[in-house]
């Protein structure tokens, strides 16, 4: 066997990768000279790598190796359905697909900006599980990403916008189009929002994105909500969100994001984003030297096989009926560039989970994973249930699946002498069936039932049918006595999960009570008291003010045995007006409850503008100790909140000799955690604390304050107003072009981009910054022992990036986020650019070091 790629050693440097915007790489011709010291290994030369023909659906499905018990069944292909990005049903039981037919038509992406999309309408006429007929519902798209079916039509995203269509003659075309919001308006097609996933809670939630919709009467509702995720956004049956990451498999918010993050001074840090599946291992059955930076080693094993994700797409949990039961509710994960769908049973413990890789033997391979292809072209882009209870599977069929904006040379070269350009347009669909199942495959009809009849579809054993359920009656916006009752009747009776759904519609329908959620709760499991609370916060101050049943079954909840139920009521904390209430029912919880990770977080949101009445009260306390969790937690948020009024009367008491030991450890803890990060500045005070701290001091360190003399101190500096003004111009291009990947606070996302906070590479030498944002930056390179393997493309051209709009990012960039660093003076990005402006690829940080740069900063 030849002998792998050698590995490029990588500058060891904190270093920026700013967000992959949407401008992209000039296309890269094969014979183009590699970058300096970066062999680009032309390892498909070198092995056996069968050939990729163009295979025939039938042909397909002779390709897959699937786990024992399982078979794979056609849904659809080409010409029925081209290029499926997206799948979504309606309550008719018919299929629609975005297909993104503008999506890189060749090496270059030549027209990925024509009007050539299209979303298309299948149905199984004959009832056999295969699509018969296809209707283009909606032409004329770019690159469609989303589907969402609301009433009265569909919510169809494709960037720039989010329109509402509407077919008003029942033939399955769209006859009207409306904007309704703006939507994957920033970042390429990669990085850009994507998902309409309708929750529990009647919100719609994205991928690549920091908010959630509603459609209500003809207009979106917006609400901010936690960054999650990439590409496709999935839940379980209790409504927790699962997303992912193209080199992560799976994350998952264990709790409610809204209910703990009010404090500005603290992220909720609990259960969020919880590493679902942290091993990122693949296992394909074939070679595959036919990804982006196959060269590199460690991308590819020994075998020539994907080592680790490097694509992984829209993910769905098993919400259906038709598989046995240590599959349901596992997750179904495809990974197109390892032409693989992974499956994983997840196995919960409290609120946190597991998750365990289901693998089968190869003959040759030995372990594969559960869906496996020998056809190159095979890739699952999507997952998703069906009316009928199975998971489907998104197949894009091409050969073609990285864009140009991160194309390396080494692959476009592979693609165009393997001939994995050509043909495009083609796409298939899949359902994943168990052995033990039957042959039906039809979902129940729900289109033409009234609301008071699809009550008991809310208790249905399939996921898709309650969800379906649920939307069709919240959007029906029915008031009707006999439909209410039987909602309410459903709360209390029947299965878990359909009590579950009879709560959420009466929550979407505004008609949720007082007396509904007490006697819910007193009849329920864990999970339904849990859903009971988190519906109550909008009841719970007139259930106190009239003394309500509910009030005391909130009340007992707050020392609920179940830990979940516990969190949930103290996460509803917030939500009580009475803030001697709150003091006090927070100094009463147990000393486990204060010290819970998740409670914390909950407790210091709930405690937002009360931190010195929480203080005065824990120095008053009888076992202040018991507190001190909190203490400190809330010390900590209100430095990083910037809160210096309340900071200085933290540090009053700290220096107290009256002060109990344990409550002054708490306070000087909590203040010491952020000195520890990057670009911490001590906060100022109004004036001088009494007695002073001594020097060297967590206390000294962490604040300033008029005549202070502190000979550690770094001088910041000083912006003119004019300096202020571009980097506010420049604070507009960083949330359209970088924020989608490295957040709004500049601290990066997990697995997909690293901080920008307080790295040498944005606060050190200009021209290194604006060689890197102008003319791109690509790996292997490690940021804080962390290794990172993305490519930034060039932003110089972008046209949002124009004369001195650059200098404004990059302004912004060396100021912000406790940025302190000299700005750039008119033209002088521009300048450094000129320097090298034959440069057509992107930067490695080995050739950086090399430059003779400028180093003021």
């Amino acid at each position: 066997m030849p002998t792998p790629p050698k590995k490029i050693p990588a500058a060891l440097a904190s270093l920026l990768l700013l967000a992959a915007g949407s401008t992209h790489l000039n296309a890269q011709a094969g014979d183009q000279r590699d970058r300096a010291g970066q062999v680009q290994e032309e390892v498909w030369k070198e092995i056996d790598v069968p050939p990729a023909p163009i295979l025939t659906p039938e042909e397909a499905m002779q390709s897959f190796y699937i786990e024992p018990g399982y078979r794979l069944e056609l849904v659809a292909a080409e010409p029925l359905v081209n290029d499926p990005v997206a799948i979504a049903w309606d309550e008719h039981g018919r299929l629609w697909a975005a297909e993104m037919w503008a999506y890189m038509p060749d090496v270059d992406g030549t027209g990925e900006h024509e009007p050539v999309s299209r979303v298309v309408i299948l149905e199984d006429e004959d009832g056999d599980g295969k699509m018969d007929r296809s209707t283009v519902y909606l032409d004329q798209l770019v690159m469609p990403r989303a589907i969402s079916i609301v009433k009265g039509g569909a919510l169809i995203a494709d960037p720039p916008n989010l329109y509402f269509c509407q077919d008003t003659d029942g033939d399955l075309i769209a006859d009207s189009k409306t904007v309704v919001a703006r939507y994957a308006a920033e970042g390429n097609v990669e990085h850009a929002e994507n998902g309409l996933l309708r929750g529990l809670d009647n919100w719609l939630y994205n991928a690549k994105s920091s908010r959630r919709l509603k459609f209500e009467g003809g207009r979106i509702q917006e609400q901010a909500t936690k960054f999650r995720g990439q590409w496709g956004i999935t839940q379980d049956d209790y409504g927790r969100l699962y997303y992912n990451t193209n080199s992560f498999y799976l994350y998952g918010d264990m709790v409610p994001w809204e209910n703990v993050s009010q404090h500005p001074g603290r992220e909720a840090r609990a259960g969020m984003s919880f590493p679902v599946v942290p091993d990122r291992t693949v296992h394909p059955a074939r070679v595959t030297p036919g990804v982006n930076r196959g060269y590199r080693e460690g991308v590819l094993n020994p075998d020539f096989r994907l080592n680790t994700v490097t694509a992984v797409s829209a993910p769905t949990i098993a919400r259906g009926h038709r598989y046995p039961d240590r599959v349901q509710g596992g997750a179904f994960i495809p990974e197109p560039s390892g032409n693989v769908v992974s499956r994983f049973e997840l196995h919960f413990d409290g609120l946190e989970v597991k998750a365990e890789k289901a693998l089968h033997s190869h003959p040759k391979w030995g372990d594969i994973e559960f869906l496996s292809s020998t056809d190159e072209r095979f890739r699952p882009v999507a997952t998703a249930v069906g009316p009928d209870g199975f998971v489907y599977v998104v197949d894009m069929y091409r050969g073609i699946l990285q864009h140009k904006t991160y194309l390396t040379t080494f692959l476009r070269k592979q693609i165009i002498e393997r001939g994995l350009d050509q043909p495009v347009g083609l796409g298939r669909i899949y359902r994943i069936v168990h052995e033990s199942d039957d042959k039906s495959r039809e979902g129940p009809e729900l289109a033409n039932l009234p609301p008071t009849e699809l009550v008991p579809y809310l208790a249905h054993q399939n996921g898709w049918v309650r969800d379906t359920a649920q939307r069709l009656i919240v959007d029906s916006q029915s008031q009707a006595p006999e439909l209410l009752q039987s909602l309410v009747k459903s709360t209390a009776i029947g299965s878990e999960l359909g009590r579950i759904h009879a709560l959420w519609t009466l929550e979407g329908l505004g008609a949720i009570d007082l007396d509904t959620l007490a006697f819910a709760y007193q009849k329920g499991s864990g999970w339904i008291q849990t859903n009971v609370l988190r519906i109550s916060p909008p009841l719970l101050n007139t259930a106190k003010k009239n003394n309500h049943p509910l009030w005391s079954i909130y009340e007992q909840s707050l020392s609920h045995p179940s830990r979940r139920v516990k969190l949930q009521a103290v996460s509803l904390l917030s939500a009580i007006s009475d803030e001697s209430y709150r003091l006090n029912a927070i100094t009463s919880l147990d000393a486990g409850t204060l010290a819970d990770p998740y409670c914390i977080d909950a407790i210091v949101s709930a405690l937002h503008r009360q931190e010195v009445q929480f203080l005065e009260s824990a120095t008053a306390h009888s076992d202040p100790a018991k507190l001190s969790p909190i203490v400190s937690a809330l010390s900590e948020a209100i430095f990083r909140a910037k809160d210096s009024d309340s900071a200085a009367l933290y540090i009053e008491i700290a220096l107290s000799e009256s002060t109990s030991s344990s409550l002054r450890s708490a306070i000087v803890d909590g203040f010491e955690i952020p000195l520890g990060g990057k670009n911490v500045r001590p906060l100022k005070l109004a004036k001088a604390p009494s007695p002073l701290p001594a020097p060297g001091t967590p206390l000294f360190q962490a604040f300033t304050w008029l005549d202070k003399i502190d000979p550690d101190a770094v001088v910041e500096f000083q912006y003119s107003d004019a300096d202020l003004a571009g980097m506010e111009r420049g604070k507009a291009s960083y949330a359209n072009l970088c924020a989608i990947c490295h957040n709004q606070n500049g601290e990066g996302t997990p697995s997909l981009a690293p901080t920008l906070v307080g790295s040498e590479w944005v606060t050190g030498s200009k021209e290194r910054l604006a060689l890197v944002v102008g003319q791109g930056l690509t790996g292997p390179i490690e940021v804080n022992g962390e290794l990172w393997n993305s490519t930034m493309p060039p932003h110089a051209q972008h046209p949002a990036l124009t004369g001195e709009k650059l200098n404004d990012l990059l302004n912004y960039l060396r100021g912000s986020w406790g940025n302190n660093a000299s700005p750039f003076g008119a033209g002088e990005a521009r300048s450094y650019l000129e320097k090298h402006n034959e440069r057509s690829e992107p930067w490695t940080a080995e050739e950086l070091d090399e430059l003779d740069l400028s180093e003021e900063s």
